[in-house]
């Protein structure tokens, strides 16, 4: 995973988010050495919803992050709020649908924490209620309906609504969906600006944050010594919140650890403004809207009428080739009504994701922590993570220790020869999205 931050640097430096916003909060560097009860490594979603937890109740709380408050996957993605993990049904067929049910209630619980921290703290993060899940054959279209049947009668979900391919319409404007689940409960947002939100209200409670701070290592039993390039925060605990950026600096995480996530480049188009009126005419609903093939397509209209379109991924640290021109024609195929407008801009990163696409939480030692492996499902579920992870170092683990029962396994060997592999399994998958 060597490298990555380089390489994202070049890419999120024409993203959309960073463009039209101005970052008020300035963090200084760590340059003496400090004492604190909690170290957090990472200053995205996670490690900061787990600082601002943490300091409410009660914990001497510092934050190292080694670029700037959500430069990771937390301020540069999609935006999509969403209720659920990546692999719903894995849930279901590793632990029956009782306990299903409880990781699905969690993750009900982050859509509404997100939703209240936004409201009592007056995040201004363009917060737009309303996801739209649509299926690209009938196969799919089959599981849809099953998998929010499911849901509304075996988890108590209610807010579902199943629309048939004659009423898609009313929800999106595209010929190429059979049939479509609309959510009202989830939504999204500008994840960037949430994330610099939370990052304002984790210093005007108290917590120290440091930008442009690596954690270098972490030394220690029941006292941990946090090393960085000019000084050491001393601390009880220690929560390691990087993802795929942990051990960039450091070995922060053990080997057979780090070999539970994967590197996977996201990119993400946006165009120029649109009429508004056409732009309500192309997604009525205003939804987030993201398809269930392997190589999804996901996009939503921004609070300025400009089309922002993700789909392609990358497995590993190479940008796909002719990657403007191969969005583009995702996105047309979606909407051929769109193919001679003018994209502003392009980016894209790493996100962390595991094998079998759920979360990975866990402890190293008494003391340390980590999260890791959202898989996509990062907006909403990492602010229940670091929620979770707070309470567990308070003393109270019931939640935390749930994700300990999901077991991962590795990939196997450098990156370089991993992943070929997983792009067969990858490109195998994507050929049964096309023919079944």
């Amino acid at each position: 995973m060597a490298n990555l931050v380089k390489k994202d640097k070049q890419l999120n430096k024409y993203s959309y988010y960073e463009a039209n916003l101005v970052r008020n909060a300035i963090h200084t560097p760590l340059t003496e050495n400090i004492q604190s009860d909690i170290c957090i490594i990472g200053a995205g979603f996670a490690g900061l919803s787990a600082a601002i937890e943490l300091k409410q109740m009660g914990y001497d709380v510092v934050v190292l992050e080694s670029i700037q408050c959500g430069f990771g996957a937390s301020g540069r993605n999609g935006g999509q709020v969403i209720v659920g993990y990546a692999a719903d049904d894995q849930l279901i067929k590793k632990f029956g649908i009782e306990q299903a049910k409880q990781f699905w209630d969690i993750s009900v619980e982050g859509v509404a924490l997100l939703k209240q921290r936004i409201q009592k703290y007056n995040i201004e993060c363009d917060f737009e209620p309303g996801f739209l899940a649509v299926s690209t054959n009938k196969k799919k279209a089959k599981e849809l309906f099953e998998s929010a049947e499911l849901k509304l009668s075996k988890f108590n979900y209610p807010h579902q609504k199943i629309i048939p391919k004659q009423a898609i319409s009313n929800y999106i404007n595209s010929d190429i969906y059979h049939n479509a689940v609309y959510d009202d409960f989830s939504g999204h947002l500008n994840p960037l600006k949430y994330a610099l939100g939370l990052a304002d209200i984790a210093k005007s409670l108290g917590v120290r944050i440091y930008e442009n701070t690596p954690a270098v290592s972490i030394q220690g039993d029941s006292t941990l010594i946090i090393k960085t390039p000019l000084a050491n925060c001393q601390s009880k605990y220690c929560l390691i919140a990087g993802n795929v950026y942990t051990n960039e600096y450091g070995k922060l995480l053990p080997k057979k650890i780090e070999k539970q996530i994967m590197p996977v480049g996201t990119y993400i188009t946006v165009t120029e403004p649109l009429d508004k009126a056409f732009a309500d005419s192309l997604i009525p609903s205003k939804a987030a809207v993201c398809d269930t093939d392997i190589q999804l397509d996901y996009f939503r209209f921004t609070p300025d009428n400009r089309l922002l379109f993700g789909g392609d991924v990358a497995l590993g640290s190479n940008v796909p080739e002719n990657y403007i021109e191969r969005v583009k024609s995702r996105m047309t195929r979606v909407f051929p009504s769109v193919k001679d407008i003018k994209i502003d801009y392009t980016w894209g990163g790493h996100v962390d994701v595991t094998m079998n696409q759920l979360p990975d939480f866990g402890k190293i030692q008494n003391n340390i922590f980590y999260l890791q492996g959202f898989s996509g499902h990062g907006v909403a579920l990492t602010g229940i993570a670091g929620k979770l992870v707070a309470h567990a170092i308070d003393g109270e683990a019931k939640g935390f220790d749930l994700y300990g029962k999901i077991k991962h396994n590795r990939f196997i060997g450098p990156e370089f020869l991993r992943t070929p592999t997983l792009l067969i399994g990858l490109w195998y998958h994507t050929l049964l999205d096309k023919i079944l």
